[in-house]
């Protein structure tokens, strides 16, 4: 499986990509997109136990959609903050297995597992790991780089508001649901993700349903089963391994 057709979960799982200027951007305060932020870090969990996470591991499954043909594969990605990774996207046999301990990166080529200096794959990689659900917190503390959208993009899910940065090309901006406070869409007219379906892991909050699009069309869907939050992973699960793994 092509690297360039699983962006970043968890980068993961919890979450965050691209988006254009569709609709005029209004000239509002900063506390309003400050509001907007909060809201979602409140709703999702607050701060403190957010910047608490130490290791979350998600189960589910993964769709493909080729050319109106959907293919169906197991997900299990594993996670310590800040940089251990192991993500897994399985069908009957191995399609995609990579990892880092935070030093050394490893995947499966299709026949074996190997290291690799990839500095494209690494650096996802590191992405994947450190952000997932925390990227809001980041943002929150750059609230006057972003401005309120007067409309929410026309890909963007019913009752939504959003925000839009000030800089970029693509300009990045996150849209609200009005009603939970929870992000429902992050993207672009020509790559966007849906998220939904969010629910409770431990003192959290996570979307257990996304949906990433390019051009308009699902590239692939994730809907997760369950997640694990704080749980001790062992560090053999961050090493290259001596044979192929079917955790999930």
């Amino acid at each position: 499986m092509r690297i360039d057709m699983m962006p970043s979960l968890v980068k993961c799982l919890g979450l965050m990509l691209l988006l254009p200027s569709i609709g005029i951007a209004s000239i509002l305060s900063d506390p309003q997109v400050e509001k907007l932020l909060s809201r979602h870090i409140e709703a999702s969990g607050g701060k403190n136990a957010l910047m608490e996470m130490q290791s979350i591991s998600r189960y589910g499954q993964i769709s493909f959609d080729q050319q109106g043909t959907k293919e169906n594969f197991c997900y299990h990605t594993d996670i310590i903050y800040p940089n251990k990774l192991r993500e897994q996207i399985k069908g009957r046999q191995i399609e995609y297995d990579r990892g880092t301990d935070g030093v050394s990166f490893w995947l499966w080529t299709g026949n074996q597992y190997e290291f690799t200096d990839d500095k494209a794959l690494i650096q996802y990689m590191h992405l994947t790991a450190e952000r997932a659900n925390r990227d809001l917190l980041w943002i929150r503390n750059e609230f006057t780089k972003f401005k309120m959208m007067d409309f929410p993009p026309a890909w963007a899910p019913e009752n939504s508001q959003c925000i839009q940065a000030n800089e970029g090309n693509p300009k990045r901006a996150y849209c609200f649901d009005l009603s939970t406070g929870l992000v429902n869409a992050i993207g672009s007219s020509e790559e966007y993700r849906l998220e939904s379906d969010w629910r409770e892991v431990g003192n959290i909050k996570l979307p257990f349903h996304l949906a990433h699009y390019q051009k308009g069309v699902m590239i692939y869907e994730i809907q997760l089963d369950y997640a694990k939050l704080n749980d001790f992973i062992l560090d053999i699960q961050f090493q290259k391994p001596f044979t192929p793994q079917m955790d999930c």
